[in-house]
């Protein structure tokens, strides 16, 4: 018996917090490691890894973004703040990418 290959799926690695576009720190642009299409509860995103953690996109740019996603990686997100959409009731997430320096 391989004690260490058994161990090695028994442990728990830790794993980045998943968090929303809303949660990262206003107007500071943080370096995207990797971006990928994935299937989400709602159909096809984008997620991007940051260095601490991981970020679903708003489905209404994976359409504009998903030809382009292997070309994220290098660039950085910058969060800008919420802005109405319609009415007071409905907010979206108003964000931009950057080249890195």
């Amino acid at each position: 018996m391989n004690l260490n290959k058994i161990n090695s799926v028994c442990r728990v690695t830790p794993q980045k917090s998943v968090r929303s576009l809303q949660e990262l720190t206003l107007d500071a642009p943080e370096e995207i490691l990797t971006a990928k299409r994935v299937s989400g509860k709602f159909g096809p995103q984008i997620l991007l890894e940051l260095k601490e953690s991981i970020v679903f996109l708003p489905q209404r740019v994976t359409g504009a973004i998903a030809p382009h996603v292997d070309a994220l990686k290098g660039y950085r997100v910058v969060f800008h703040g919420t802005r109405k959409f319609y009415n007071q009731y409905n907010q979206q997430a108003d964000f931009e990418f950057l080249k890195s320096i």
